[in-house]
């Protein structure tokens, strides 16, 4: 499978994902990786029925229209994670005026989002999850994840499927099955699963797989 790469900026040894993704997000205007439509997960939400106070945690969320969707709602309450602070501040002029907290922080490095645990009514994370390849990075994600939300919370994640090129914005990807994901959540239920065809900006379709989920007390 050809796929041409979404990044123009190369990462090294000595980069921080920080500031990795700084770079990308000031070098480029419109990443090809942006949605330009409503985000199809809308009905997922509508489904579970949250009230409009939800605490809403959108993951590696960078300068998406997942909050402008989420805001259109009538959600308020909602949580614009990115470990890059200029996506945030590309986020922050889009919705000056609104109640949105901008948290910059490292999901698996954190600083800040410890305050939030127990908090999180909803969790989202649209094409985070797959960069973090090793077994100590996926073991701290899903153990934040965990952490944050409520019992009875729920996660949306979207992750590259197997039918991928392990690769994307310049950096080794670990690709997912439905079987290994679930695997990974063994307090939840299971609720929804699809898999999602995207067509990137510049050509390139993504094959996705999403969940939805609930924590459960199985411990």
């Amino acid at each position: 499978m050809e796929v041409k790469d979404s990044c123009c900026i190369v990462s090294s040894s000595e980069t921080t994902s920080k500031d990795y993704w700084d770079a990308n997000f000031n070098k480029l205007e419109t990443p090809n990786w942006i949605e330009r439509n409503t985000p199809w997960i809308m009905p997922w939400i509508d489904l579970i029925n949250l009230p409009k106070d939800a605490k809403i945690f959108c993951a590696g969320v960078g300068d998406s229209n997942l909050v402008e969707s989420l805001l259109t709602k009538g959600f308020y309450n909602i949580v614009a994670n990115d470990i890059s602070e200029v996506a945030l501040n590309k986020l922050r002029i889009k919705h000056a005026g609104s109640e949105v907290i901008f948290l910059q922080d490292d999901l698996i490095n954190p600083s800040k989002i410890q305050s939030l645990h127990g908090e999180i009514d909803l969790y989202i994370d649209r094409a985070t999850l797959h960069f973090f390849t090793t077994c100590k990075e996926k073991e701290a994600y899903f153990s934040q994840m965990e952490k944050l939300l409520k019992l009875d919370g729920y996660s949306i994640l979207g992750v590259f499927n197997k039918d991928n090129v392990a690769k994307c914005c310049g950096l080794e990807l670990q690709l997912w099955s439905r079987d290994s994901l679930q695997n990974r959540m063994p307090t939840y239920d299971h609720l929804k699963a699809a898999e999602v065809a995207f067509t990137e900006i510049n050509g390139n379709v993504r094959n996705y797989i999403y969940q939805l989920s609930q924590k459960k007390n199985y411990k």
